[in-house]
């Protein structure tokens, strides 16, 4: 049986709601949190970033977002000390829908780059993860077929400067969602999620 010992516990936020998806540590042992917040002055949800430090003390806070849906869903470090980020987006970027968006920024917050992700349809990320090539595997799920219970898994493999290399859809008339994808050592990719074929 293992003990664990609180370190410490922070509070942090808007005057709205605000919820925490994803957390990084840095070689320093300060943090990123990301997540979303309806507590700014637009309407609908801004993706939300707390940078804290090693006692999570809030050292600095920002969100991005317009006036629709933006959320950021999930964080992954990568060797640099960059940070990739996947979420949803129907207001930072052009489009018809919802969007799966992917990016990467610096421990300071600055956004080094950004893309959309998806169909017409509601295409949403759910996580990503740094490859060996210095590209990222992201995964989530999408509804391109309109269909309100048809969602399929969708895993997007991409390059260093978030150039898409491929695309694939997995899925049955039903719903499936990825939840979690990575490269393994021998650089294959898993992929976790779930099914409901009963539709």
């Amino acid at each position: 049986m293992h003990c664990y010992t609180q370190e410490f516990q922070t509070v942090f936020g808007s005057d709205g709601i605000d919820i925490a998806t994803s957390i990084v540590q840095f070689a320093d042992q300060s943090y990123l949190v990301a997540g979303y917040t309806d507590g700014t002055q637009n309407t609908g949800t801004q993706m939300y970033l707390a940078r804290l430090d090693a006692m999570g003390d809030t050292l600095w806070t920002k969100s991005m977002g317009g006036f629709g849906l933006d959320t950021f869903e999930d964080l992954a470090l990568k060797e640099d000390g960059n940070v990739l980020f996947t979420g949803v987006s129907n207001s930072l970027l052009p489009s018809n829908g919802n969007q799966m968006i992917v990016g990467e920024l610096r421990e300071n917050g600055e956004i080094l780059w950004t893309r959309e992700i998806g169909s017409d349809g509601d295409d949403q990320g759910r996580s990503i993860y740094p490859t060996a090539d210095g590209g990222y595997i992201a995964s989530g799920i999408s509804n391109s077929s309109g269909l309100d219970y048809s969602y399929d898994m969708i895993v997007v493999k991409g390059f260093a400067d978030g150039s898409v290399d491929w695309y694939r859809s997995l899925g049955t008339p039903g719903y499936e969602a990825a939840l979690y994808a990575l490269e393994s050592l021998e650089g294959d990719i898993f992929v976790y999620g779930h099914c409901n074929t009963d539709k």
